[in-house]
C-alpha cells in the first residue's frame, strides 16, 4: 500500500485527471476470439496480446482504487473528520458514512459502466464462438469438395485427415487472460452488495442522526 500526501487542491486536480483516464481504461479490450491457426494478432504474438489484456484490466482497477482513495480522503477532509469510525463493511474494506455516500454518487457509475463493457465483450465472444461452430462443419465439407471433388470421407484417410485439419485450423479460440466471465460475476456481486449496504447505512444514518439548524 502506497502512502502519499498532497493538498486538497492537488487532490482535486488529480481526480479530474483520473476521471479521464478511467473513462478510457474501462473501454479497453479484455477478451477476443481468433482463428486457431493464427500465431499473431496483427503484429503481436498471442502472448503479447494476453499480457496487454491483463495490463488493461489491472490498469483500470488500479486507477479506480486510486480514485477511491483520493476522493475518500478529500471527502473526509471536507467533513472535518480525518480520524473517524469506519463501521460500514463492504467487500474487504470498511468505510465511513460520508465515504459511502460519495462512492454511491460517483464511483458506482464507473463500476457499472465497466460491468456493462465486460458483459458486452463476453456476449460478443460467445456469439462469435456459437456462429463459428454452427458454420464450421458446413464450411469444412465445402473445402473438402473444392479439394477432392467430393465430401464423402468413408474409407478415405486422406480426405478425413484434410477435413480434420481444416476444422482444427479454422476453429475459433478465445483469448481471455482475465477470465472475463468470472471478473464480471465478482464485479456484479460487489455492486449488488455495495448498493444494498450503502442504502441501508444511509437510511439508518438519516433516521438516527440529529442535525442542528440555525436560521
Amino acid at each position: 500500500m502506497n502512502n502519499e500526501k498532497m493538498t486538497v487542491h492537488e487532490a482535486l486536480r488529480t481526480l479530474k485527471m483520473l476521471d479521464k483516464r478511467i473513462e478510457t481504461a474501462i473501454e479497453a479490450p479484455f477478451v477476443m476470439t481468433y482463428k486457431a491457426s493464427a500465431t499473431k494478432i496483427g503484429s503481436e504474438t498471442l502472448e503479447q496480446v494476453k499480457t496487454k489484456f491483463k495490463a488493461n484490466y489491472q490498469s483500470a482497477m488500479d486507477l479506480i482504487r486510486r480514485r477511491v482513495a483520493i476522493k475518500n480522503a478529500v471527502v473526509l477532509s471536507n467533513a472535518g473528520a480525518i480520524s473517524v469510525k469506519r463501521d460500514i463493511h463492504i467487500g474487504d474494506n470498511d468505510y465511513t458514512i460520508v465515504e459511502v455516500i460519495d462512492m454511491k454518487n460517483n464511483l458506482l457509475s464507473f463500476l457499472k459502466r465497466l460491468a456493462v463493457h465486460l458483459s458486452n465483450q463476453s456476449y460478443s465472444k460467445n456469439k462469435e464462438i456459437a456462429f463459428n461452430n454452427e458454420a464450421l462443419y458446413a464450411a469444412a465439407d465445402k473445402a473438402v469438395v473444392n479439394m477432392y471433388g467430393t465430401k464423402e470421407k468413408t474409407d478415405n484417410n486422406a480426405i478425413q485427415t484434410y477435413y480434420n485439419s481444416w476444422i482444427d485450423a479454422n476453429r475459433i479460440n478465445v483469448l481471455d487472460p482475465i477470465n472475463i466471465d468470472e471478473r464480471l460475476e465478482k464485479l456484479n456481486e460487489w455492486i449488488t452488495e455495495f448498493e444494498a449496504k450503502a442504502d441501508s447505512a444511509i437510511s439508518v444514518h438519516n433516521a438516527v442522526t440529529v442535525i442542528e439548524v440555525n436560521c
